[in-house]
């Protein structure tokens, strides 16, 4: 076989030129059998642009760092060239595929391996320890493995399946902090770990909404699924013919609009770089709340009573209606109406009647009104619902965690309430029982797989 593009002799049979990195001619047959070469785990090989989102060619986006979910086995596309010498017929080593593994670059992200991208957050950021290790599957599938265990919050384990010396692609990935159902959520995840580890790592050079803005600028260029495959530093062939030579369609969506899809980066921060005022602005003063434009970006952060520790009660009261303000609606109550239509940001709408809020704007609204009633603000509601809720949301916080909403409040058993909340930054779901005794409501177990384990 010789190659297409440079004419070198190829005596082996490789799915690229050792010489030139071009890729080489792959029978229907080949093909088929990387297609088939999925995980034995239920796999959601295509990546779905996420739901009603437009897909403009390439467009920016939104970024709140997260990280953290639950198994789902996810393939993803990745290329790496490793250095080859002229006739080197050996078998290859499972401590090579290993290096082949952690040298490599995800997309055009190559000023940062597979090994060093990870670490960040699982080793650096999680402490965490590493454990590597590579060798057949059951179906003689070479594959390596990466570990990352920590004694807390479980082990998070990545499995990358080598298509030939040079490719592979990510078969397995589980993460007890971090749900992945499809490929369009890794998609999203692991290009919110790159932002998150590049913008740490050039922290003092991004000290400034316009150098961020340059930042982004340069990923507004890059696919949003670039992440889904890549190539050592060395390759000089086309990446998104790898994509396509393995039956992976790329999302045409720029990076930063992924992030902005998902909700890990706010482009209204940059938007306006020339004129904006890049001033560190001080929490919402009690004295003076009106100092400040926003008193929460409560439109994209879920609140906690310790971010509102301070506040007095006006802060709360305007804190909770700047979120139905956000939207122009006209309040009643002149006060609070003439406070926001001094808002540069505030565009009154007469049709608006608050009912329209997304799911953040929604649990914060409740959050605040929770802090309110704890702190004797406002009239209390004693329902055993809403007793209920407050109880549940207090022990969340106290295990170092918070609520972002409820799916349901049930009878139990005599004085006793079942809740199922939504917990942290990926609402995963957790029963509670609660015990409700007149205007008194304290958790006292929970549900685990049907199983009561009391707290």
């Amino acid at each position: 076989m010789f190659c297409p593009n440079c004419g070198t002799e190829i005596k082996e049979k490789k799915t690229f030129c050792p010489k030139c990195g071009s890729p080489l001619g792959v029978e229907e047959e080949d093909t088929k059998t990387v297609e088939a070469a999925a995980s034995t785990e239920n796999v959601h090989e295509n990546v779905i642009p996420p739901q009603g989102a437009p897909v403009p060619s390439k467009k920016g986006g939104k970024k709140k760092f997260i990280i953290g979910g639950i198994v789902a086995v996810v393939l993803i596309l990745i290329a790496v060239m490793i250095g080859t010498s002229g006739g080197d017929t050996g078998t290859t080593s499972t401590d090579t595929y290993i290096e082949t593994v952690q040298n490599g670059y995800l997309g055009e992200f190559t000023d940062m391996t597979v090994q060093e991208l990870l670490g960040s957050y699982y080793e650096d950021l999680l402490d965490c320890t590493a454990e590597w290790d590579g060798g057949e599957n059951d179906d003689g599938q070479q594959i390596v493995e990466v570990k990352y265990t920590d004694e807390t919050v479980g082990d998070t384990t990545i499995q990358f399946k080598m298509l030939d010396e040079q490719v592979f692609k990510i078969s397995a990935f589980h993460d007890p902090n971090t749900e992945i159902e499809k490929a369009s959520n890794l998609v999203a995840e692991l290009n919110s770990l790159y932002f998150m580890a590049y913008t740490t790592k050039h922290e003092t050079e991004l000290d400034s909404a316009e150098k961020m803005k340059a930042f982004i600028d340069e990923l507004d260029q890059i696919s949003g699924s670039a992440v889904l495959y890549g190539a050592a530093a060395n390759y000089t062939g086309d990446r998104a013919q790898l994509c396509t030579l393995f039956g992976e369609d790329a999302l045409e969506t720029s990076v930063p609009w992924v992030l902005d899809a998902y909700g890990y980066l706010d482009m209204n921060d940059y938007a306006q770089q020339d004129t904006a005022d890049t001033t560190a602005v001080e929490p919402a003063s009690t004295a003076d709340i009106s100092s400040a434009d926003y008193i929460f970006p409560s439109d994209r952060q879920y609140i906690t009573e310790s971010d509102m520790a301070g506040w007095d009660q006006k802060t709360a009261l305007l804190a909770r209606n700047e979120i139905f303000a956000r939207h122009g609606y006209v309040f009643q109550t002149q006060e609070i109406q003439n406070y926001f239509a001094a808002k540069s940001w505030y565009t009154p709408n007469s049709s608006y009647d608050g009912s329209d809020l997304s799911d953040v704007e929604k649990a914060n609204v409740d959050t605040i009104s929770a802090y309110e009633q704890k702190m004797g603000w406002a009239e209390q509601d004693v329902s055993p619902t809403k007793l209920a809720q407050g109880a549940v949301s207090s022990y969340v916080e106290s295990q170092g965690d918070y609520c972002t909403g409820f799916d349901y409040v049930r009878p139990y058993a005599e004085n006793e309430y079942l809740v199922c909340a939504k917990i942290g930054e990926y609402e995963w779901e957790a029963e509670y029982i609660v015990e409700v005794n007149g205007s008194d409501a304290w958790v006292i177990g929970r549900l685990d797989g049907g199983v009561f384990r009391p707290v």
